[in-house]
């Protein structure tokens, strides 16, 4: 059994795992190639799926695993970055 001292690169702990830290996981180019070779075509969406997939992650991984704490640490995101914000409406996620 490997220890995690011994990995290239330690797996985050569950509490980093945010939308944030789960984004920057998909972020890593061998699972963001991996993932885009298996999506079909899209159309532009407020959650495109790598990001619909990273919050979904996160919401599993937190206490709360409600869609609305999922879509506010979304705005959170979107105003520390200056980007677009979305409604607070769960509509578009859920």
């Amino acid at each position: 059994m490997q220890t995690t001292a011994s990995l290239a690169h330690p797996q985050p702990s569950r509490s980093r795992l945010d939308g944030n830290g789960v984004l920057d996981l998909l972020a890593d180019e061998r699972l963001a190639e991996t993932l885009r070779s298996h999506l079909p075509q899209y159309r532009e969406r407020l959650y495109p799926p790598s990001e619909t997939l990273a919050m979904f992650v996160s919401q599993t991984l937190s206490d709360d695993r409600s869609c609305q704490r999922a879509v506010d640490e979304r705005i959170a995101r979107s105003l520390a970055r200056g980007t677009r914000t979305p409604r607070s409406s769960t509509a578009a996620y859920c």
